[in-house]
């Protein structure tokens, strides 16, 4: 269990902390990445990166453009981190732009309708005032009911 509840955010955290601290986004700056679980614990952790580039810089292991923090507002994250909260901490730290819906299909914890998920991107989207969150949202929504309408159809078949 502890591979999936701990192991799966550490593996996101170390992929996108590789993917800022090697350069490749800088090498590549429009590169779209949506990372699962809402980051990982970056979110909770952004200002120790920035800090371990100031106080140890021979440790970085090349000159980035920026910030490692400023590298996470140009990545993309799943809404899949159980608590509100959680996903207020994200957004805070990210933007709300940044962040799309998320789930475990195939593999569901919790009941939350599809029809639920566009009803929290319409709110998110009224409520930050950008046409941007609410596409995100719901094209990540569209998606999900897409693959979850082609499994059933083929249990069926």
């Amino acid at each position: 269990m502890l591979d999936n509840v701990i192991g799966n955010p550490l593996d996101t955290t170390i992929a996108l902390s590789h993917l800022i601290f090697e350069g490749t986004l800088d090498l590549f700056p429009g590169l779209k990445i949506c990372s699962a679980h809402g980051g990982g614990y970056l979110a909770s952790y952004m200002g120790r990166s920035d800090h371990g580039c100031l106080t140890f810089p021979h440790r970085c292991n090349r000159t980035l453009r920026k910030r490692p923090t400023e590298y996470l507002q140009q990545l993309y994250y799943d809404a899949l981190i159980f608590t509100p909260e959680a996903l207020r901490h994200l957004a805070a730290n990210v933007g709300s732009s940044q962040i799309m819906l998320g789930t475990d299909y195939p593999y569901t914890r919790h009941q939350t309708s599809i029809a639920q998920a566009f009803s929290i991107c319409r709110h998110r989207a009224r409520k930050s005032g950008r046409d941007s969150d609410y596409r995100n949202c719901a094209y990540c929504a569209a998606s999900w009911l897409l693959a979850w309408a082609r499994k059933k159809s083929c249990d069926v078949a």
